[in-house]
């Protein structure tokens, strides 16, 4: 495994794979998190449904950025069941380059303020 620099980030890479940790969540409603990648429609990662209105998820997803400079990073809790009609509660998107760069200096923590509409 190699380890990256911030500066590597910004300088060399074009593209790849970007693991992430999901832990907890508090809610307004039952959902669950999808990790959308680029433009991508469907999900690249996408937890089971909460229980409760406070989740611990303890999850690690993985997905592929094909282009740093032009991707994003889209999340969104969606209310209904699998396999039918998407009922997002709430959703954010940064772009992938930001949200590494932030990331790799600390975990990054999403509350209702920081862009979630």
């Amino acid at each position: 495994m190699t380890l990256i620099a911030i500066e590597d980030l910004t300088v060399r890479l074009e593209s790849g794979v970007i693991v992430f940790n999901i832990t907890t969540a508090q809610l307004s409603r039952k959902a669950r998190l999808e990790v959308l990648l680029d433009d991508a429609y469907w999900p690249a990662f996408t937890t089971s449904m909460s229980r409760s209105r406070h989740v611990n998820w303890d999850y690690t997803g993985e997905g592929f950025i094909k282009e740093l400079d032009f991707g994003r990073v889209w999340l969104r809790f969606n209310e209904a069941d699998e396999g039918t009609k998407d009922d997002i509660l709430a959703e954010w998107k940064e772009d992938a380059k930001k949200f590494l760069q932030e990331a790799m200096v600390s975990p990054t923590f999403l509350y209702r303020h920081s862009g979630f509409s």
